[in-house]
């Protein structure tokens, strides 16, 4: 710039231009606004001179009059405002952030093909904001997304109801007694936009929050449980936000649909475990006993739990027995320890955990007076 300060021909305006263009996004991309800043500054200074000698280039001509010297311009001073306003929003200077956003929003009539580009910028500016905690102007910038989004595209279905679920998130995060009937609109509008499996887990964790009324609540369990896209790893959420606000009968009824649906998965395991510490959790002894029962015996035909679901499932076990001692009910203790040992595969038999075990059993016979049983053990 400083080089050519006395060429004001318009082409090498054109050319310095470009030059802040380039150095400003280069700026952002590096997360140093202040610097872009500056440099925008002087891209303005050249979009207010190139008006000046191309009097058909103002801004308020209609698409069809305009020419391409004059397209140009108008896409270039689009590109200048959204950059300033990624600008200005990194610095944590809203009010400019949305100065610039309008202007680049005054611009779309002459430039139909940026609204996508212009939704995207809000959604960005909306995930940046909510990561900031700042959820009422990350509402107000999805809520830009959204309607600038609408029927178009280039921004389509999954983008779209990708926004309103954040929105939707927002609104929880901001005021979850206040906004609650807000984020449930969103949610509404995301699921009709885009039905998936995350839409339809947020919309049940809503109307739980808001304790609406039974129907509701088990009609969005079901759709979300039964949701053809449902992997084990949401079906297992569902289930655990169904726990969280003791519907423990929607969480036993998502176990027993889960466990057909997936039954010849790789993560079928995933979901007995689940469904054994609900029953654990809830007392059903005789229930955890029968599904323990399966367990070993698909083990016996080959089908074993992994190491991580079988570390679990001990633990568990092991957790019952303790509580059992603590009540002097040193046979019921013996009978988890007992299936604890079922688990255990040859290899680990001679295991630390195994040896623990066994002295855990022993223990158990002595309370009891039987100490035969304690002399036949082995692995003490």
């Amino acid at each position: 710039f400083t080089a050519s300060r006395e060429d004001e021909s318009k082409a090498m305006i054109k050319k310095q231009l470009a030059m802040a263009m380039k150095t400003g996004r280069a700026w952002l991309d590096v997360h140093n606004p202040t610097m872009a800043d500056t440099v925008l500054e002087l891209a303005e200074e050249c979009l207010e001179k190139l008006e000046q000698k191309t009097p058909s280039s103002s801004l308020n001509q209609s698409p069809e009059k305009t020419g391409e010297g004059s397209k140009e311009y108008q896409k270039n001073a689009f590109r200048v405002k959204c950059f300033r306003a990624e600008a200005a929003l990194e610095l944590s200077d809203e009010e400019h952030a949305w100065i610039y956003f309008q202007k680049a929003k005054d611009l779309l009539h002459q430039l139909p093909q940026e609204i996508a580009c212009l939704s995207m910028l809000c959604y960005n500016f909306g995930v940046d904001t909510f990561h900031r905690k700042k959820f009422d102007s990350c509402a107000s910038w999805l809520r830009e997304s959204y309607e600038l989004g609408k029927g178009r595209r280039d921004v389509g279905p999954r983008k779209q109801s990708r926004t309103l679920r954040l929105l939707a998130s927002s609104y929880i995060e901001w005021n979850p007694t206040e906004h609650w009937q807000k984020a449930l609109n969103a949610i509404g509008l995301a699921n009709s936009e885009l039905s998936h499996p995350s839409g339809l887990r947020m919309k049940l964790s809503i109307l739980l929050t808001a304790k609406a009324n039974d129907s509701r609540i088990s009609a969005a369990f079901e759709e979300t449980i039964q949701h053809p896209d449902l992997d084990v790893a949401m079906g297992l959420t569902v289930t655990e936000l169904a726990i969280q606000h003791k519907r423990v009968d929607l969480a036993y009824s998502g176990f027993r649909q889960l466990s057909v649906r997936f039954h010849n998965s790789p993560e079928f395991e995933r979901i007995r475990v689940a469904h054994l510490e609900l029953l654990l959790q809830q007392q059903k002894a005789q229930a955890a006993r029968d599904l323990l029962s399966d367990v070993i015996r698909d083990q016996g035909s080959g089908k074993l739990l992994n190491v991580g679901e079988r570390k679990k499932v001990h633990k568990m076990l092991w957790q019952q027995a303790s509580t059992a001692c603590e009540a002097d009910q040193p046979l019921e203790a013996l009978e988890w320890y007992d299936t604890s040992l079922r688990l255990f595969t040859r290899e680990e038999l001679d295991s630390v955990n195994a040896g623990k075990l066994q002295r855990n059993r022993a223990s158990c016979f002595i309370s009891m007076n039987d100490l035969e049983s304690v002399c036949t053990m082995k692995h003490l």
